[in-house]
């Protein structure tokens, strides 16, 4: 239930536009939400020390067999209360079946490390204990992900098809296709991403709309991680 206290943060923010009224919004938001945020994260950490990450362990992924006519469709940074708000808008759309899952990210939480994780071709990739960017690797080979390139090759040689609109596959196939909007806005907008996550939101619906009028079966929504969104500025720690 805490992604609702992270969804009125983002309600406040989306009734205000005056720079007063955002101040006026901002205040109380660091005044109460940031407190309450990381005595959240210290709680989860102490877990982890004690309990260790709940996470799927690598060896329990398994393979995705390709199946002709489903789009895994990946949306970057699609934190919980905004998946909450997205599935609020497939359920209530009576031409769609929304059933929603949940999953842990994989660490460290970041797309370079979690976009790979929740790919079908998961079970074909590796993570080394140390590396600067986060970069898994393709475990047959060793051969980094950075770039892209070597992500790409397994999918297609898995049966995958890359697409990146809805036309550019067909749904003889089964396809990965991603929208990354979320994620890039969140890191130029700041604040202003609340008054944009209805419309980003919207465009997702809308690509899934837009892909089932083209005749795909089912539509698989995936994402990588989640973000904090802290208007006023998160605290920093020098390491």
């Amino acid at each position: 239930s805490g992604w609702e206290a992270d969804r009125a943060v983002m309600a406040a923010l989306e009734e205000v536009e005056e720079a007063s009224d955002v101040a006026a919004v901002i205040a109380p938001v660091q005044a109460i939400y940031r407190p309450w945020l990381e005595d959240a994260a210290r709680h989860f950490q102490q877990i982890v020390r004690t309990k260790g990450y709940p996470g799927h362990k690598r060896s329990e992924v398994k393979m995705q067999t390709p199946v002709p006519g489903e789009a895994w469709l990946f949306v970057d940074g699609l934190r919980f209360d905004l998946a909450q708000r997205l599935m609020d808008l497939l359920q209530t759309d009576k031409s769609l079946k929304a059933e929603p899952t949940r999953t842990w990210a994989a660490l460290p939480s970041v797309t370079a490390t979690a976009k790979p994780a929740v790919s079908p071709v998961a079970s074909l990739i590796i993570g080394s204990d140390v590396n600067a960017d986060f970069e898994p690797s393709v475990q047959a080979t060793g051969q980094s992900l950075k770039g892209g390139y070597h992500f790409t090759k397994l999918l297609k040689e898995g049966g995958w098809v890359l697409a990146d609109s809805p036309g550019g596959a067909e749904p003889s196939h089964a396809a990965w296709i991603e929208y990354g909007e979320i994620d890039s806005r969140a890191h130029k907008e700041g604040w202003r991403l609340a008054k944009e996550a209805h419309r980003l939101l919207q465009e997702v619906h809308s690509l899934i709309h837009t892909l089932i009028a083209d005749g795909w079966q089912s539509i698989r929504i995936v994402t990588d991680h989640g973000f904090l969104f802290l208007p006023g500025g998160l605290p920093t720690v020098a390491l």
